[in-house]
C-alpha cells in the first residue's frame, strides 16, 4: 500500500501464506468510512486474491454512501480473539476509494503520503492517543440506558462485575493481537474510561484506533453493556475527548528532534514551528478533529476543553500544551481539540501535514498563555489577558465547514476529490441536525410563547406581585 511494487507483491506473498497456515476461514474486512465510522463486512478467504486484485465492492443501501472499492492491506492480518468473532475469523483493515474519483486517495493512502513526505523532510513523527468513552448498562432488549446519566447509576455487585469483565476482556483481546493498552476509570466521573495507546508511528496509531473503537464496543455488548465515544452524552456532565501526543525524531540518528535542554519551553526551534504550522491551521482542522455535531455540545467550561487557538505549558484549556522536557523526559506536544467521532487516518494525516507545513515555512509563534520569565503570577494574569485575544475556535459544525472550506492548504492536502466528499458528508449531517426541532426547543419555546400570549398570565416582577 505505501511502498513500492515489489514491497506490495511481498505483502501479498507473505499474506496468503499466513491465511493458508492460520486454519483461518474468514476474514472481517474492516475500515472507516469518509464519516469515520468504523465498520466491517465479511467474506471467506477463497476470494482473498480477487479481493487483492481489484479490491472489494462496497455500497450501504442504509447510508446512501457512493459506491467505493475496499481495498485489502493484508499486512494487517490479525487473528481475532474468541469472544470478539466468530471461530476461524481474521481482521483485515483496508483503504478506501472511489473508482470515479480520477487521481483521488483514500484517507490511509492520504496518511501514507504524509508520512513520506515526512521521511524526505528527514524525520520520523509518532503519536500516542488517549480515548474516553462511557460504558452504559442496557436494558433487556440490549439498547442503551440513555435516559439517564451514568452518576444516577446505582453500581450493584452484577453491573460492577460486568464492566470489569468487559475491561479485562478488553485489555486480553487487544493483546492479543499485539496492542498494547491500558484502560482505568477517571475518578468522579461514573460510568467513564480512559483508553490509552503509547508512542507509534502515525500509520499504526491510526490502524490501532480503529481496533481499539471497534473492540471495546463488541466486548461491552457480549457483557450487555454499551461503550460509547459520543463526544458529549449527557449535559452537565464529563465529555469524551480523543487527546493526540505528537512526538518527533529524527530519521538519521533516532534522536528527539524537538528537545532542547536550553529552551525555557524544552522545545527545539523544529518543534516550535511544528507547533506553529498546527496553530495556523486550527480553525481549519477543527472539522477534521473535530467532525460531528456532537462535537461542539464537548467544548464546556466543565470539561476543561479549548476554545481558543492558544498554547500553554500547564493551562487548564489549552488548544495545544507541551510539557517541559528540560528534565529529560521526550519533548512532546498534545493537542487537546480532536474527538473520537474523528477519522483516525485524516485526523492524523491532516494534524501532522499542517505540522510539517510550520518546519517548511519556519512559523514563528507567540509565547504560550501562561509562561512569564519573571513572575507565575503575572504571567497567568497576562496569559488570561491574551487568550482574550487568541483567535476563536469554531462554536459549531456549521462554523468549522466553513473554516475548512476557507483552509486552501487542508484542501490541497486532502486533494479535491477526497475534499469534495468529505465536505458533503459533514454538510450532510449539519443539515440533518439543523432540520431536526429538539425536545428542549418545544418545552422552552412553546412554553415560553404561550404565557406570552397568555391573557390569564401575570408578566409582572414576582416582587412585585
Amino acid at each position: 500500500m505505501l511502498g513500492t511494487t515489489h514491497r506490495a507483491d511481498e505483502i501479498w506473498k507473505t499474506g496468503r501464506e499466513r491465511i493458508e497456515h492460520s486454519g483461518v476461514r474468514y476474514l472481517e474486512l474492516t475500515f472507516a468510512d469518509i464519516a469515520g465510522v468504523i465498520k466491517s463486512v465479511s467474506m471467506s478467504v477463497d476470494h482473498v486474491a480477487e479481493a487483492h486484485a481489484g479490491g472489494v465492492p462496497y455500497q450501504s443501501q442504509q447510508t446512501g454512501e457512493h459506491a467505493m472499492m475496499l481495498v485489502p492491506d493484508l499486512d494487517t492480518f490479525t487473528i481475532l480473539p474468541s469472544g470478539a468473532a466468530p471461530p476461524h475469523t481474521a481482521r483485515v483493515l483496508c483503504d478506501i476509494r472511489w473508482p470515479s474519483d480520477a487521481g483521488g486517495v483514500g484517507p490511509r493512502a492520504l496518511l501514507g503520503r504524509v508520512l513520506d513526505e515526512a521521511d524526505q523532510m528527514g524525520f520520523v513523527p509518532q503519536m500516542a492517543a488517549e480515548a474516553d468513552y462511557y460504558v452504559l448498562d442496557t436494558d433487556a432488549a440490549g439498547q442503551p440506558m440513555i435516559d439517564r446519566d451514568p452518576s444516577s447509576y446505582r453500581v450493584g455487585a452484577d453491573l460492577a462485575n460486568r464492566i470489569e469483565r468487559a475491561r479485562i476482556d478488553t485489555l486480553s483481546a487487544l493483546e492479543s493481537m499485539g496492542i498494547a493498552v491500558s484502560i482505568t476509570r477517571h475518578g468522579g466521573r461514573a460510568g467513564q474510561h480512559e483508553i490509552r495507546l503509547g508512542y507509534e508511528q502515525l500509520l499504526t496509531t491510526a490502524d490501532h484506533t480503529v481496533t481499539i473503537r471497534s473492540i471495546v464496543k463488541t466486548l461491552a455488548r457480549r457483557n450487555s453493556l454499551h461503550a460509547t465515544f459520543m463526544p458529549k452524552p449527557f449535559a452537565g456532565q464529563h465529555g469524551s475527548g480523543w487527546r493526540l501526543r505528537q512526538r518527533m525524531l529524527n530519521k538519521a540518528d533516532g534522536r528527539d528532534a524537538w528537545a532542547d535542554r536550553d529552551h525555557p519551553y524544552g522545545l527545539s526551534e523544529i518543534g516550535l514551528c511544528y507547533l506553529a504550522g498546527q496553530m495556523e491551521h486550527a480553525a481549519g482542522m477543527a472539522a477534521i478533529l473535530g467532525p460531528s455535531v456532537n462535537s461542539y455540545k464537548r467544548l464546556a467550561p466543565e470539561d476543561d476543553t479549548p476554545l481558543s487557538v492558544a498554547w500553554g505549558l500547564l493551562s487548564k484549556r489549552p488548544y495545544a500544551r507541551v510539557p517541559d522536557a528540560r528534565e529529560g523526559t521526550p519533548a512532546q506536544i498534545a493537542l487537546y481539540a480532536a474527538d473520537s467521532t474523528a477519522h483516525p487516518y485524516l485526523a492524523l494525516a491532516i494534524a501532522c501535514r499542517c505540522g510539517l507545513s510550520g518546519i517548511s515555512l519556519r512559523s514563528r509563534i507567540t509565547p504560550p498563555s501562561d509562561a512569564s520569565p519573571t513572575n507565575s503570577t503575572r504571567g497567568a494574569r497576562s496569559g488570561a489577558s491574551r487568550s482574550r485575544l487568541q483567535p476563536r475556535l469554531p462554536l459549531s459544525l456549521g462554523q468549522a465547514i466553513e473554516a475548512l472550506d476557507a483552509d486552501g492548504f487542508i484542501r490541497s492536502s486532502l486533494g479535491a476529490p477526497l475534499y469534495a466528499r468529505y465536505q458533503e458528508s459533514r454538510l450532510a449531517e449539519w443539515a440533518e441536525y439543523q432540520a431536526q426541532v429538539t425536545d428542549w426547543e418545544v418545552q422552552h419555546d412553546m412554553g415560553h410563547y404561550q404565557r406570552l400570549h397568555d391573557p390569564n398570565h401575570s408578566t409582572r416582577h414576582p416582587h412585585r406581585a
